[in-house]
């Protein structure tokens, strides 16, 4: 989770609420909603990079990619490893896991 302000949330939110519904609205493909998302993203980025210090330097691919991991890791263990979990209880689970696991025995 990005841990920020509710006050600080609040300056951006109307901004990511302008992008979403142009992206809703004008993204008319699925597939091409990465793409979207990927410029974006990048553009965000880059742009930041370029008005913040003026030009890349080194230390800023480490920061970068720590950041996207980050996202990565959030967005899979709040929304993939919960809708994971769901679909286990719904469907069960490879048995393989619990010769593995221990600790997943029911």
């Amino acid at each position: 989770m990005p841990y920020i302000h509710q006050q600080q949330r609040k300056l951006y939110d109307k901004l990511i609420n302008d992008l979403v519904y142009e992206i809703n609205y004008n993204v008319k493909n699925d597939v091409d909603l990465a793409g979207v998302w990927n410029y974006i993203i990048t553009s965000l980025i880059l742009r930041t990079i370029k008005y913040k210090y003026g030009k890349i330097r080194y230390w800023m691919n480490a920061f970068v990619k720590g950041v996207m991991i980050d996202i990565t890791d959030e967005f899979h263990r709040k929304l993939t490893g919960s809708y994971e979990n769901i679909k286990i209880d719904e469907n069960g689970d490879l048995s393989e896991w619990n010769d593995l696991l221990p600790e997943k025995k029911k």
